[in-house]
């Protein structure tokens, strides 16, 4: 995935689902995993640093943010793991880029 259809998602996904928090994003080897979400309290607000993994192909690397966006969002609303609001958060993300970003 180039470095301009990266930045293209990453503000489309910040368009359409927005979140309070800072989100630092970037791609780089992981060792044992496709992806990591970090939350730090940052001052008064929480900030997030995503990790993909960039030895994924292109599509690993989407599943990977759109995975981790939900959690970001899941969190904001008081919802940590995989229960009911991050699936609820990544539903809607996933169904919205399927419809209108996967062109």
């Amino acid at each position: 995935m180039t470095t301009t259809d990266w930045r293209k998602l990453l503000c489309w996904l910040r368009a359409a689902f927005p979140v309070t928090a800072k989100v630092v994003v970037s791609r780089r080897k992981i060792k044992n995993n496709c992806a990591r979400t970090n939350c730090e309290l940052n001052g008064r607000r929480n900030m997030f640093r995503v990790y993909i993994d960039s030895k994924q192909d292109k599509s690993g690397q989407i599943d990977a943010i759109l995975h981790e966006w939900a959690h970001i969002r899941a969190i904001e609303a008081a919802g940590f793991g995989h229960g009911e609001s991050w699936s609820r958060n990544y539903g809607d993300v996933y169904s919205l880029w399927e419809s209108e970003y996967n062109q």
